[in-house]
């Protein structure tokens, strides 16, 4: 049996995707937007909160206080546990912790690409371009700013990265 070539549409066509818009490629670039907007913020010091949560709390010393969520203002375990590994991992250099924070920003704008990709296309729209440049708003948006470089602000980009994966799953 003979297989029928079948030509794409025109719209196909035109559908060809561009290099910006591999996954992999795409990541990477926000890593790099996102990596030399916020860097001079990967050298900042703890600030506002960040000593009381971060810096000076006894409770992420060792995992078994850690557990007793009750000691804690606010029972958020993933925040929590975020700040145990933190310590462990870097003590009380604020390097590391803002740097797990701009992890979470550049892969939630990843994460909105994606989201405003299906968002658009079920109205009727496919517009890669202004799917990119609303994530990229995002990612380098002064409003954002707090999500990086606040270390105790990390609940915001946890809770924006779960927040859009849920509304892209739904």
């Amino acid at each position: 049996m003979a297989t029928k070539k079948h030509k794409k549409s025109p719209a196909q066509s035109s559908r060809k995707k561009l290099w910006i818009f591999r996954p992999v490629l795409l990541l990477l670039l926000m890593f790099a937007i996102g990596g030399s907007v916020y860097a001079p913020e990967l050298k900042g010091n703890f600030i506002f909160d960040d000593g009381f949560y971060v810096q000076h709390n006894p409770n992420l010393k060792n995992f078994s206080t850690l557990i007793h969520w009750k000691k804690f203002r606010t029972y958020r375990p993933l925040y929590w546990f975020s700040f145990y590994l933190g310590k462990q991992l870097w003590g009380n250099h604020p390097a590391g912790y803002k740097m797990v924070n701009l992890i979470s920003h550049v892969l939630t704008a990843f994460i909105l690409f994606f989201f405003l990709l299906r968002l658009l296309e079920l109205k009727g729209v496919y517009d890669r371009w202004f799917a990119l440049a609303a994530s990229m708003l995002f990612l380098v948006s002064p409003l954002a700013t707090e999500a990086v470089s606040y270390i105790s602000g990390r609940n915001n980009g946890i809770g924006g990265l779960f927040f859009i994966i849920g509304c892209f799953l739904y």
